[in-house]
């Protein structure tokens, strides 16, 4: 059958539809093409965690909630499918799942924190060891652990007869989503193969060592193809399902921290793009190859020139939910009580309880290491500097410092390996709702945090619609797209003396981030 493109008449609009498929739920957006949200929908799903700790999204739920998102969207009657011109995706990745001949999922999306991710390493690096590779080698070729070469020896080893129902792997569902629509379902993005532990993101291409010595080759996953790729259009099932017009075209997505930063404009090799939600991910798009560093990861960058040099916090959202939780509630008096229960779902209260703290937090420190460190993974989060004056604002302020000071650290270890030159940081996520602490990452940091026009929920689907204007041909490239449909709403400058005083700050935590490190916990 052939594929043909939907044709769109001179009085309707041209909308591209972003599809973030994340860990929590899909989003889909509607963007004119200067970038205007018209739009949107969101539906939820959530891992599912069974007794023996395996962990995982089953593939169904993910496909019925992208449908159930767009289903929202439309409801809005904001937005007719006729005015949909292209479809992209922005996709969750370092998860695996694999798929058979005719498309269809063999097994669940594996959770990341799935045991199976890690339980293999060992028998991994001893199979590489065997090959000729060793551990050292492996890890300054593809800058990441082999956790999902552990899920595939797991699932080989228990489950044989799935593993060998399996034609091909992929670590997005792009797939998955794009053979619900009626797109292409053999091909996924290259910038998210960095994950999988056997692709070399700098020859772009399969490691040959490594896959003669894993024997999981090329050819057993999905073909990475670059963001804005042709992957095929909405079919007549597809779009009784979706509620999309048969023809639409689907172009390949990208990574879900990738589209964010398309959707911010974080595009320069000066700029550093901080994602804060659950998890927090600081990236920086580079043209050459970075440093060896064990704290940073390596992943494709969209297309043939470009690396994604990123570092990762697991805790960053679950700490400050904590600090709600755990502390706010204790630690306030009478009045600042009343304004937590009422002020929003009490973040913009909590806010301005660490706004009555200075800088410093008069003393206190927190280390926010609820998940460990790599270097010991038993240390556990810990207060300092707690006196019989300290304040609930002093509390709260010192999680927030924290946490930043971890993301300067992160920022820190990518400027070393990419040969410096940061200016300017761009940030998206909850935060960034608060000018005290974006003012309070500006201040560390030492450098201008933007935020643009997008709201912090949607930078990925924005990013997506990028991808589907250039993929559509709207755009010239990604650089095209950040000028003519990004602006920016808000820049903090960092202030003095309170940037000074982070910086002599910033040495004070380092040396109890390493004591902290030094202890032994049993």
């Amino acid at each position: 059958m052939t594929e043909s493109r939907t044709d769109h008449t001179a009085d309707e609009r041209k909308l591209l539809l972003g599809v973030d498929v994340g860990g929590s739920g899909a989003r889909v957006a509607a963007f004119t093409v200067d970038g205007a949200l018209v739009a949107s929908g969101r539906a939820p799903y959530a891992p599912h965690f069974d007794t023996d700790g395996t962990s995982y999204y089953r593939i169904p739920e993910v496909q019925q909630a992208v449908v159930d998102a767009l289903a929202e969207m439309f409801a809005s009657r904001l937005v007719a499918a006729s005015e949909i011109a292209a479809v992209s995706s922005s996709l969750n990745n370092w998860m695996i799942a694999g798929y058979g001949d005719d498309g269809e999922p063999v097994t669940d999306y594996m959770f990341f924190l799935d045991p199976r991710m890690t339980d293999r390493i060992a028998t991994v690096h001893a199979e590489l060891e065997a090959g000729g590779v060793s551990a050292d080698t492996y890890l300054r070729r593809v800058y990441t652990a082999p956790r999902l070469l552990s899920a595939l020896t797991s699932i080989r080893e228990q489950e044989p007869e799935l593993f060998a129902r399996v034609r091909r792997w992929a670590c997005s569902v792009q797939p998955f989503v794009y053979g619900l629509l009626g797109g292409h379902t053999d091909v996924e993005p290259e910038d998210t193969l960095g994950g999988t532990g056997i692709y070399d993101v700098f020859q772009h291409r399969f490691d040959p060592a490594i896959t003669s010595a894993i024997g999981v080759g090329e050819d057993d996953w999905a073909a990475p193809v670059y963001p804005g790729a042709f992957c095929g259009v909405v079919s007549a099932e597809g779009a009784a399902r979706s509620g999309l017009v048969k023809g639409t075209p689907l172009f390949a997505g990208v990574a879900d921290r990738l589209a964010e930063m398309y959707g911010q404009g974080a595009i320069s090799e000066k700029h550093i793009n901080i994602g804060m939600g659950t998890t927090s991910v600081v990236s920086r798009l580079t043209k050459s190859q970075p440093e060896y560093s064990p704290a940073i990861q390596v992943m494709g960058g969209g297309d043939d020139a470009t690396i994604r040099v990123g570092f990762g916090i697991g805790f960053f959202g679950r700490a400050l939910q904590w600090a709600h939780d755990a502390l706010s509630y204790g630690t306030l008096n009478q009045h600042e009580l009343a304004e937590l229960i009422q002020g929003g779902g009490g973040f913009d209260a909590m806010m301005k309880v660490a706004a009555t703290s200075p800088a410093g937090a008069n003393g206190v420190v927190f280390l926010p290491q609820f998940m460990g460190l790599p270097e010991n993974p038993d240390v556990r989060a810990t207060f300092t500097g707690i006196t019989p004056f300290t304040t609930a604002g002093d509390i709260i302020r010192s999680v927030l410092e924290g946490l930043v000071f971890e993301l300067h650290g992160g920022i820190a270890a990518i400027s070393q390996s990419t040969g410096g030159g940061i200016t300017t940081a761009y940030a998206t996520g909850g935060p960034t709702r608060s000018g005290v602490w974006t003012q309070i990452i500006a201040d560390i940091l030492d450098m201008p945090v933007l935020i643009t026009d997008v709201a912090s929920d949607l930078a990925a689907c924005k990013g997506a619609a990028i991808v589907a204007g250039v993929g559509l041909g709207v755009y010239d490239d990604v650089a095209d797209a950040a000028r003519r449909a990004v602006g920016e709403v808000r820049r903090f400058e960092p202030q003095e003396p309170e940037a000074a005083f982070y910086r002599e700050a910033m040495q004070h935590y380092r040396s109890l981030r390493t004591a902290l490190s030094d202890h032994v916990y049993v």
